[in-house]
């Protein structure tokens, strides 16, 4: 049987922004005996991305093939669901469901083919069967989910597949600013539908990202606005920021601009902690610096998380659970340590 390749493009409408992924579609003859015939899938994208919930529908021969099976896959048991559906008589579906939400550890496919499934058929003839990507499959089309669960695709024809789709929340402008030591992570909005919130999200690899802080959104909203939130304890070096914006019903999406702040230092040139990493009291040796209006233990989430006298000095620190700390003092010097 021939290779069959299929190129589809895909595309977001992000406010005058459009990106673009494009996946191919591809099914090799695996094993073929005299009463089975095994159908080989496999995907790859035009640059790396992960892939999200997917619904592949094929057609095949019914006087030729019958009850199809999924004899295995390649994607993760624990991040994907993975099943075989026949719609009707001669249409089989590929079904994959992302299980986990969009920071679970999905699998990244990359510019070439990424063996995603085997299929298996019991063989009704000896005739060479055939078995063709489903275009449009009557009153329900195709559909296919990449890189993540709003990017939809409707498939029309082989090479013209693009329905953009508008995003609930026009966003622009996305900066970070180092101010003090910290990061000022700024954006605009120009509109809003059902928008929940935001989640700010750092990095320090531009690639794994976690969640630092939750601005609320506006809901919906027709004129622009301008949201800040505050990174008060930044890694030393390039830290990477992004959104992910929710709406009202839980549904989330990543925006695709990442901005990055160079932190150079975080210690104060005067101040002075130790020991470090400490154990059970934390000494401050202010140098020339003030006797601080405040002072408070921030974790490495940047959560204040204790409040301390200024005049208090060694800081007990025995009850504190082990891991990285943030001594602050008057909300702009940042002084890392340890607790053991």
């Amino acid at each position: 049987m021939k290779n069959i390749i299929i190129y589809i493009c895909l595309s977001c409408f992000i406010q005058s922004m459009v990106s673009a992924q494009t996946f191919s579609l591809k099914l090799e003859t695996g094993s073929n005996n005299a009463s089975h015939h095994q159908i080989e899938v496999y995907v790859a994208l035009s640059s790396l991305g992960k892939l999200g919930s997917s619904n592949f529908q094929f057609t095949f021969e019914k006087t030729k093939l019958s009850t199809p099976t999924l004899a295995s896959h390649q994607l993760t048991s624990a991040h994907y669901e993975v099943s075989l559906t026949q719609p009707s008589s001669n249409t089989v579906s590929l079904n994959v469901v992302l299980a986990v939400d969009g920071n679970g550890d999905q699998i990244l496919v990359a510019p070439n083919w990424f063996h995603l499934a085997t299929i298996n058929f019991e063989k009704l003839s000896n005739e060479a069967p055939t078995l063709n990507w489903l275009y449009n499959g009557g009153s329900t089309k195709t559909v296919a989910f990449l890189d993540n669960n709003h990017t939809q695709i409707y498939a029309t024809s082989v090479v013209d597949l693009q329905e953009p789709i508008i995003l609930p929340v026009e966003l622009c402008c996305l900066e970070a600013t180092v101010i003090n030591e910290m990061v000022s992570v700024t954006w605009t909005t120009l509109s809003e539908k059902n928008n929940s919130h935001f989640n700010v999200q750092r990095s320090h690899n531009g690639s794994d990202f976690s969640n630092i802080g939750k601005i609320a959104g506006l809901g919906t909203s027709t004129i622009s606005h301008n949201y800040e939130f505050i990174d008060k304890a930044p890694e030393v070096g390039i830290n990477y920021y992004r959104l992910e914006q929710v709406d009202l019903d839980g549904t989330s999406l990543e925006h695709p601009s990442i901005v990055t702040a160079n932190i150079n230092s975080i210690f104060s040139t005067d101040i002075k902690i130790y020991p470090n990493p400490v154990k059970d009291e934390l000494t401050i040796n202010l140098g020339s610096y003030p006797l601080p209006k405040s002072i408070q233990i921030s974790n490495a989430q940047g959560q204040i998380i204790q409040y301390i006298r200024p005049e208090i000095n060694p800081i007990p620190v025995s009850d504190l659970p082990a891991g990285v700390y943030f001594l602050v003092i008057d909300e702009i010097n940042y002084l890392k340590w340890v607790k053991l």
